[in-house]
């Protein structure tokens, strides 16, 4: 006895249904495929852009001999704060990318200024001061950088509320650029500069344990004074 009509046309659809989710799944699988490799080649371009525009910091280590050191280690001591907080595979990439372009605002500024040997004047530590702008300006046109940028900005800010550009306090500023302000100031402590010889490591951790709560966010200086003592 032949089937029902209705009953063909159900089976029909069933059929038309399961090919059709066939297609769609194997469509989803392409889709992911592409997606993937645009994702790819967007993490490999911005990658590119950082080694080009990184390459400043040789031109800044020929200006002034300490340039390019302080950068890789900045970037170096602040992934091993970021990892050692557990923070996201991308928060640590942005502080390895920040490290390394943190003061390439000291492009727009005179020489001069950080070769002397004299304390700076209250006009020549205005324009110090001016270098995180500088730096916004000379990335900000580039689009790979745009998540970096504010954590350059404002690595100058301090935990009490008293530094600059914008006088943030304690976790208004990120995350990021707090903990770059720790091994920054600890790097550039530890380093020779025209004005002054470099202090010991252990001068130095006590500088960073003297300004927990007023200069700097107290968690990020345990953390990363812990680090230093596993340092051989």
């Amino acid at each position: 006895m032949p089937k029902p009509k209705s009953k063909i046309k159900t089976a029909n659809i069933e059929k038309q249904n399961l090919i059709l989710k066939k297609e769609i799944c194997e469509k989803n699988k392409k889709i992911k495929a592409l997606t993937s490799k645009v994702s790819g080649a967007q993490k490999e371009m911005r990658e590119l852009c950082f080694q080009l525009v990184s390459t400043i910091t040789i031109a800044m280590e020929m200006r002034d001999g300490y340039a390019r050191k302080f950068a890789e280690k900045t970037s170096d001591y602040g992934v091993k704060i970021a990892k050692t907080l557990d923070l996201s595979e991308k928060c640590i990439d942005l502080v390895r990318r920040a490290g390394h372009l943190l003061e390439i605002g000291r492009l727009g500024l005179k020489q001069d200024v950080f070769s002397k040997m004299e304390k700076l004047t209250n006009e020549e530590f205005e324009s110090v001061k001016s270098h995180p702008q500088i730096a916004i300006d000379i990335l900000k046109p580039i689009k790979f950088f745009e998540e970096i940028t504010p954590i350059i900005h404002h690595h100058h800010e301090r935990f009490d509320g008293k530094g600059y550009p914008d006088g943030l306090k304690g976790k208004e500023i990120c995350i990021e650029s707090r903990i770059l302000a720790v091994a920054s100031a600890y790097v550039a402590m530890t380093q020779e500069r025209p004005h002054r010889k470099a202090h010991s490591k252990e001068e130095a951790k006590k500088e960073l344990e003297n300004g927990a709560n007023s200069q700097f966010d107290p968690e990020i200086v345990k953390v990363f004074l812990d680090i230093l003592e596993k340092e051989k």
